[in-house]
């Protein structure tokens, strides 16, 4: 009997998942994500929780929590030009 775990590189979650004929997908990507948005984020303008509240981009809300702790940054956005 060969014993299934870390000696064959499947962990014993994935086997019994197969087993069960239950196959685990990831969760569904940030959608519209558009090149203002990702400037917006990019420059520090906005954070992704605020765009995705303005309705910017859409997708599930841990992955919108990634986006902004990918973007987060200790200084906030500053314009130098005087208007």
């Amino acid at each position: 009997m060969k014993q299934t775990g870390a000696g064959d590189g499947r962990s014993a979650r994935s086997v019994k998942l197969k087993a069960n004929g239950v196959r685990p997908h990831p969760p569904p990507p940030i959608r519209d994500l558009t090149r203002d948005a990702l400037g917006s984020l990019y420059f520090g303008l906005a954070d992704a929780r605020s765009l995705a509240a303005a309705g910017r981009i859409a997708g599930p809300a841990d992955q919108v929590a990634a986006l902004a702790r990918l973007f987060a940054t200790d200084d906030r956005a500053y314009n130098i030009t005087g208007f």
